[in-house]
C-alpha cells in the first residue's frame, strides 16, 4: 500500500514539476522613456525618429509569441521623461545643447556612458525591484545619451553584453535594456538575442562555435564559423551567413535549426535553410531572423541529460533563481523592508523559488509574530501579484502599528513546509528579528 501511494505522489510531484517548468514567467516592466521635448514635439518626432510605444508593442508581441507561451511582458508602468539623464562623468546636456549637437554633428563630450547608478537613485527603481512591482527597466532613449544594449544591476548581476552594476542598492539582480528610438524592432530582439548568447554562454560554461558538441553550441552553429555544420545560428550570424549582420543571404545550407523545435528529442534531421526560410516575403529579414531565431530557443519542460533545464526562457528570465551552472537555487525567504507607523506596521517578505511561488498558498496563518516573546494576532497578507513566479513578495500588515521598542523586540517567522510552489514543494522555514540602521529596519534571519 505504501508503494502505491509513492506513486501516486510521485506521479503529482511529476505533473507539478512540468507545469513549474512551463508555467508562463509574468516579468513586469518599467519603461523610462527619455524623451524630452523640444519645439513643441518630442525628441523621436522632432527628428523623424521611431515611436518608442509602437517598439515596444512590437517586441512584446514578438518575444511572447515565439516564447510559446512561455513568457508574457508587461508594462507595469511607463514614464515620459522630459530630461536628459546624468552621464558617469557627471555632465548632463540640456535639451537645448542636445538637439543643436544632433543638428551640427558635433559638440559631444569625448565621453558619454550613462551614469546607470544615478539614472535608477533618480527614478526611484530600487524599491519597485524589492517590493516586486517591476522586474526589469526599458529605457529608451538617443544614440548619444549613451546607452548599453543589455545590462544587469544588484547583487549576483553578471555579464550580458553590457555594464554590470553590483552596487545598485537592491536585494536581487535585474536585467535593463536601452533601446534607440532610431532603430527599430529588430534591434529590440538583437538586444534580447545577445542577452541569450551570454546567459546561455555563462550557463553551459563554454562557446566553442568551431566545434559545436553541448546542446547551447550545436544551437549556435552556423556554416562558416562552425565547419560547414549549422544549426539555429547566433545574433550576428544566421546559419547561411558569410559575414556579420548578413540576414538576407539567399544561399542555402543544411540546417538542424528545424530539430530544436522539439527539444529535448533531437535527430540530428537537417533541411535547407536561407534567408526565405525565415523571411519568405522579404520584408525585414532582420527582424525576420530575430523571431525565427527565438522560436526555436527551448522552451519544454523538464531536466536535460545534461544537467540544465529544457525551458531556457527560464535562464533568460527568471536567472535569479538558478546558479550559474544551470541549476536550481534553493528556495527561501528575506525580509526585504520594513515600514513603522501608529497605524500599522508592514514587513515585506520576498519568497523565492524556481519552481514558481504559489501566491495563494501564502495567507496570514503562515506568518507568526512574537512582540517581547508574546504572541501577536490580528496579521494580513497582501501578495505583490496573484499570478505564480519565481520572485513574489507578501506584504505583512500589522495593525495596530508596533512601536521602535516593540520592533526590537519583535520576532517574525515565515513557518515551514506552507508556502508551495507550482512543483509542490514549500519553503523552509525562516525567522527574523530586527535593527534599526540610519533611520531604517531591516530584518534579521536568526540562525538555527
Amino acid at each position: 500500500m505504501k508503494f502505491v501511494i509513492g506513486v501516486l505522489v510521485m506521479a503529482v510531484l511529476g505533473v507539478r514539476a512540468e507545469e513549474a517548468g512551463t508555467a508562463p514567467m509574468v516579468v513586469k516592466v518599467l519603461v523610462l522613456n527619455y524623451d524630452p521635448v523640444s519645439e513643441g514635439k518630442r525628441l523621436h518626432e522632432l527628428f523623424g525618429w521611431n515611436n518608442p510605444r509602437v517598439m515596444a508593442k512590437g517586441c512584446i508581441e514578438d518575444m511572447e509569441k515565439a516564447s510559446g507561451g512561455r513568457l508574457r511582458l508587461e508594462i507595469a508602468e511607463w514614464r515620459d521623461l522630459d530630461e536628459i539623464y546624468a552621464r558617469e562623468d557627471g555632465g548632463r546636456y540640456t535639451v537645448e545643447e542636445y538637439v543643436r549637437n544632433r543638428r551640427s554633428g558635433k559638440g559631444w563630450v569625448e565621453k558619454y556612458m550613462a551614469d546607470y547608478p544615478r539614472i535608477f537613485a533618480e527614478q526611484r527603481v530600487a524599491g519597485m525591484i524589492d517590493d516586486g512591482r517591476v522586474d526589469e527597466v526599458w529605457i529608451f532613449s538617443d544614440h548619444y545619451f549613451g546607452i548599453w544594449e543589455a545590462s544587469m544591476a544588484g547583487p549576483g548581476a553578471f555579464f550580458i553584453n553590457g555594464g554590470v552594476y553590483p552596487e545598485v542598492p537592491v536585494k536581487r539582480p535585474f536585467a535593463f535594456y536601452g533601446f534607440n528610438y532610431e532603430r527599430g524592432v529588430a534591434e529590440m530582439l538583437h538586444n534580447a538575442s545577445h542577452r541569450t548568447e551570454c546567459t546561455m554562454n555563462r550557463i553551459y560554461g563554454q562557446w566553442d562555435l568551431k566545434r559545436p558538441r553541448n546542446n547551447w553550441e550545436k544551437f549556435s552553429a552556423n556554416a562558416v564559423q562552425s565547419g560547414g555544420v549549422a544549426g539555429v545560428g547566433t545574433c550576428h550570424w544566421p546559419p547561411n551567413a558569410v559575414h556579420d549582420y548578413d540576414y538576407s543571404n539567399l544561399r542555402e545550407v543544411e540546417s538542424w535549426a528545424d530539430d530544436f523545435l522539439n527539444y529535448p528529442e533531437l535527430t540530428g534531421k537537417t533541411k535547407k535553410v536561407s534567408v526565405r526560410t525565415w523571411s519568405p516575403e522579404g520584408g525585414d529579414t532582420h527582424r525576420d531572423y530575430m523571431r525565427w531565431y527565438f522560436e526555436r530557443l527551448p522552451k519544454a519542460a523538464g531536466v536535460n541529460a545534461d544537467g540544465r533545464v529544457n525551458n531556457w526562457w527560464r535562464y533568460l528570465y527568471d536567472f535569479g533563481n538558478y546558479g550559474k551552472d544551470g541549476k536550481p537555487l534553493s528556495a527561501g525567504s528575506e525580509v526585504v523592508r520594513v515600514e513603522t507607523g501608529k497605524e500599522k506596521t508592514v514587513v515585506r517578505v520576498a519568497l523565492r523559488s524556481a519552481g514558481m511561488v504559489r501566491p495563494e498558498s501564502c495567507v496570514a496563518g503562515v506568518f507568526g509574530l512574537r512582540v517581547g516573546g508574546v504572541a501577536r494576532a490580528g496579521l494580513a497578507v497582501e501578495m505583490s501579484d496573484a499570478r505564480p513566479g519565481g520572485y513574489r513578495v507578501a506584504a505583512v500588515r500589522i495593525e495596530p502599528g508596533l512601536t521602535a521598542e516593540e520592533v526590537k523586540g519583535a520576532e517574525l517567522t515565515l513557518k515551514g513546509g506552507m508556502v508551495s510552489d507550482l512543483a509542490g514543494q514549500t519553503l523552509p522555514e525562516a525567522t527574523w528579528t530586527f535593527t534599526e540602521s540610519e533611520g531604517e529596519w531591516r530584518g534579521v534571519p536568526e540562525r538555527r
